[in-house]
């Protein structure tokens, strides 16, 4: 359990402790769980996380990774910097990157990638900062690489719901699509396959080919 440690560092970092991390072990350990036991993504596969907020999902996957392999992207430097410190707690000897960005510049690590994942992020952006998102990813993903992300989507017909900030700076619209059509869409339009594939998550799964 890493509550008490997120709790400490959180406020160390002038975050508020949140739901965000009373819910760390239970999306932590699934996001690992997904990538590690049923995609089965191999040790030097050169990974992207996109939305990586304070490494919920990289600090357990850093470890299993080799050496130089995981690169993280977050809108949010408090969320950033509280990682980086978790990082340090844990002993981590693993080299990654962890930025903060809210322009999807991939290219910034300076590398092709196997395999992106985005947990909850696809479904608080808009259509056009959807596109710009995969629009990105296709200038780094390599050859048959893979795209993970997890989308929440609005209640059937009830249309558009208000926004919120992230982390009090970067605009995030709550769910208002109703179906993944639109990530189906945009992905064709780009010259990239895309399926819903079954997960035990409580949000869809889509899979992404370039």
């Amino acid at each position: 359990m890493m509550q008490n440690t997120l709790f400490n560092l959180a406020v160390e970092n002038n975050l508020v402790p949140s739901d965000y991390f009373e819910s760390w072990d239970e999306f932590s350990e699934w996001q690992f769980r997904f990538l590690v036991k049923k995609i089965r993504i191999p040790t030097d596969t050169q990974f992207l996380d996109i939305g990586c907020g304070s490494l919920r999902l990289g600090y357990l996957l850093i470890p299993y990774l080799k050496d130089d392999c995981y690169c993280g992207l977050d809108a949010f430097e408090p969320f950033i910097n509280l990682g980086n410190d978790l990082m340090k707690h844990v002993g981590n000897q693993k080299r990654y990157y962890a930025i903060c960005s809210s322009d999807f510049n991939f290219d910034s690590f300076d590398r092709t990638f196997d395999v992106a994942f985005a947990h909850s992020v696809l479904g608080h952006l808009s259509r056009q900062q959807n596109r710009r998102c995969f629009e990105e990813l296709k200038k780094v993903m390599t050859a048959g690489g893979k795209f993970y992300g997890t989308v929440a989507l609005s209640g059937k017909g009830r249309g558009a719901r208000p926004g919120f900030f992230y982390g009090g700076i970067t605009p995030f619209r709550k769910p208002s699509f109703t179906s993944l059509d639109y990530l189906v869409e945009i992905s064709e339009e780009l010259g990239i396959s895309a399926k819903e594939i079954d997960s035990d998550h409580q949000q869809k799964m889509m899979e992404f080919t370039f």
